[in-house]
């Protein structure tokens, strides 16, 4: 009569295993979701961290600087010379900018007839950037500051693309980094 006695106690014996199991199967999952935002947070730290460095802030300041033209002159580009200035920061190489001409391009149109000043700053030479030109159709005028290391380290000029809004005292407004979605492209004209 017995009989299901064991048989009993071995399956309350396995199922409170299995409980146990599930609680420190839930307990880990609990300190890996922590764990795994602590992590996230520090991303996130990082990340602005090196926004900061590899692109301009709003609130800083510019200065002016002299730039190669396609035709081999030097020329001044003096953002406190305009009401606004709007640079488009690329190179060549950069995938990521080769998407964003058709943007730039258009704002560049836009902006033809206002008191923006636009033009794109690389940091290609001037063979590499007319080669460029000839592939890729670039309606806008565009500078060298290839060998201006000076330029590159005060503008930040090493993170491809990028967009800078300059307001009449050379001052950042804004920079928007990466491809240009429709929702960058309606903060740039929000912004100008």
């Amino acid at each position: 009569m017995n009989t299901g006695t064991p048989v009993m106690a071995e399956r309350r014996w396995t199922i409170g295993f299995l409980v146990a199991v599930i609680v420190v199967m839930m307990v880990q999952n609990y300190l890996l979701v922590k764990k795994a935002e602590r992590y996230l947070e520090h991303v996130n730290v990082l990340r602005a961290e090196n926004a900061s460095l590899t692109l301009l802030n709003t609130g800083d300041s510019t200065r002016a600087f002299v730039a190669l033209s396609l035709d081999s002159s030097s020329v001044l580009i003096d953002p406190t010379d305009h009401t606004k200035t709007l640079l488009f920061v690329f190179t060549s190489r950069c995938k990521f900018c080769h998407e964003n001409m058709k943007n730039w391009n258009a704002l560049a149109e836009e902006l033809k007839f206002t008191q923006v000043v636009v033009f794109g700053i690389t940091t290609d030479s001037l063979f590499t950037i007319k080669r460029y030109r000839e592939a890729t159709l670039i309606g806008f005028p565009t500078f060298s500051v290839v060998g201006d290391s000076q330029l590159v380290v005060d503008y930040k000029l090493r993170s491809f693309p990028q967009t800078i809004l300059l307001d009449s005292l050379g001052v950042v407004i804004n920079v928007w980094s990466g491809v240009l979605g429709s929702r960058m492209m309606e903060n740039i004209r929000t912004a100008i």
